[in-house]
């Protein structure tokens, strides 16, 4: 009997919780309404400021808040020390609007043979429903975060030239090491190798990444990157 009763009691609280989630549904609210232009932002180091488009695709108007870290993904922006600012850093966006986030350096001592990297946070917090609607929502902030990279003009190669001086070495039969001696930081989307495949990763100037991969010396490789405009790419390699 005792047996009898937990089993009830489970279902009970599984039907309980059902009933809460379509109760309170989740309104289009949401759902971001907020879009970037481009998958990254690239700052040539001669220029004066970089422009970042913002569209606002969705029906309602939104409050939108945008800074760059170099890597704090859960520091507050108030305490996020970067050499750069980014005007408006708040702002609203009505339907079918957009507005240009204006990206300037501040200056400060950052390598002059390699690029920095840098994120763009934009965080979106939607309008709050009228206090008319007795509709029960969700009201949610999205953020999106992207690479942005600092790139010396004293750099001599380009990104597509650098993919060719890439190297996929063996390390034993199941890890493959990716070296990268370019002074650009490599973004894999993904790398096949013996019909497996598996997620890329980004790989930082001068410096390598170890994937597990099945291989053999003389095995080919296709390894997608994703260049500075966002496209995919897919080259070959052989493994040494």
């Amino acid at each position: 009997m005792k047996k009898d009763n937990t089993v009830f009691r489970f279902f009970y609280l599984i039907l309980i919780i059902v009933s809460l989630i379509f109760t309170i549904g989740v309104a289009p609210q949401a759902l971001a309404s907020v879009v970037i232009t481009g998958t990254r932002v690239i700052y040539p180091s001669d220029a004066n400021e970089v422009s970042v488009k913002l569209d606002n695709r969705g029906n309602n108007p939104v409050l939108v808040q945008s800074w760059i870290d170099s890597g704090e993904v859960d520091t507050k922006p108030d305490f996020i020390n970067v050499p750069f600012i980014i005007t408006p850093p708040v702002n609203r966006i009505d339907p079918d609007n957009g507005q240009n986030l204006r990206i300037r350096y501040t200056g400060g001592i950052l390598p002059t043979d390699r690029e920095s990297l840098f994120w763009l946070n934009v965080l979106e917090i939607p309008a709050k429903p009228s206090s008319e609607s007795n509709e029960n929502y969700i009201q949610m902030a999205f953020r999106t975060r992207i690479k942005l990279f600092y790139r010396p003009i004293s750099l001599e190669l380009d990104v597509k030239d650098s993919m060719e001086k890439i190297s996929f070495n063996r390390l034993d039969n199941d890890t493959v090491r990716v070296d990268n001696p370019t002074p650009f930081h490599i973004s894999f989307a993904k790398i096949v190798s013996n019909k497996k495949e598996i997620d890329g990763e980004m790989v930082s100037p001068y410096s390598s990444l170890d994937f597990q991969l099945p291989n053999q010396a003389g095995n080919k490789i296709e390894a997608t990157y994703i260049n500075d405009y966002g496209a995919m790419k897919l080259l070959e390699y052989l493994v040494k």
